[in-house]
């Protein structure tokens, strides 16, 4: 399917292939997401405070003319730490560009509703349902963000544009393709270099979605074999 508006350009694959590494190792499985239902929420603490300046930002979901999405980007302090940890271990020029964080659980429902609205068939597994009360949506809990690799202000479309529904922008789809072409080569690394970075500063992966990564939620339980969740549903 295609997204309700292109978020992110298209890039110079001469460019971009020059400066991304080569020697990256292959992807991890995501964690499961029937484990992670069965994985207890605790509140550790830490506070939702908004994304500071030293870290770029496009908020793409305003676009959408979400009345309930926060106007501003918001994440756990701890979360913010970590993103920043990130970002410094990347090599340059490559920096970070952050699409979504935190979501009320209204903004939540809200933007299930747009997206189904815009296409009804949308398979139910891209976006997390807020009133489950077993797995509890990441973004709902300040634990998640959304991100890409950034060169020049430019943010990166690695494989498959933010929110491009369909098998493409899986985890692990470039890792299975048996015989890629350059281009996909090269979308594989860029995705391993930006995943490998982000769970050396301890995120886990979503199995569905290239961009997302969370910390402290159940599937990051689940990744790194913790036995509850940091953090719980944060109300708006």
């Amino acid at each position: 399917m295609t997204v309700p508006e292109r978020w992110l350009q298209p890039y110079d694959y001469d460019e971009l292939r020059a400066i991304t590494p080569t020697d990256l190792t292959p992807l991890p499985e995501p964690p499961s997401t029937d484990v992670a239902r069965t994985v207890p929420v605790e509140e550790t603490g830490g506070a939702l405070v908004e994304i500071p300046d030293d870290l770029a930002t496009y908020h793409a979901y305003l676009e959408l003319g979400s009345q309930a999405m926060p106007r501003v980007m918001l994440a756990r302090e701890e979360v913010i730490d970590r993103i920043r940890r990130a970002q410094a271990s990347l090599p340059a020029p490559f920096t970070f560009l952050i699409l979504d964080t935190w979501r009320s659980v209204e903004a939540q429902a809200e933007l299930a509703r747009i997206y189904k609205q815009k296409y009804p068939d949308l398979d139910a597994r891209y976006i997390a349902d807020a009133s489950d009360t077993e797995l509890i949506a990441p973004h709902t809990m300040g634990a998640a963000v959304d991100l890409t690799l950034c060169v020049d202000g430019q943010g990166l479309p690695l494989g498959a544009d933010f929110d491009q529904f369909d098998e493409s922008a899986g985890a692990m789809y470039l890792e299975r393709l048996e015989d890629p072409s350059p281009q996909q080569v090269l979308n594989r690394d860029l995705r391993r270099l930006l995943s490998h970075t982000m769970f050396d500063a301890g995120f886990a992966p979503l199995d569905s979605e290239w961009w997302h990564f969370s910390y402290g939620d159940q599937r990051w339980a689940t990744f790194t074999g913790s036995s509850a969740s940091l953090y719980g549903r944060i109300e708006a």
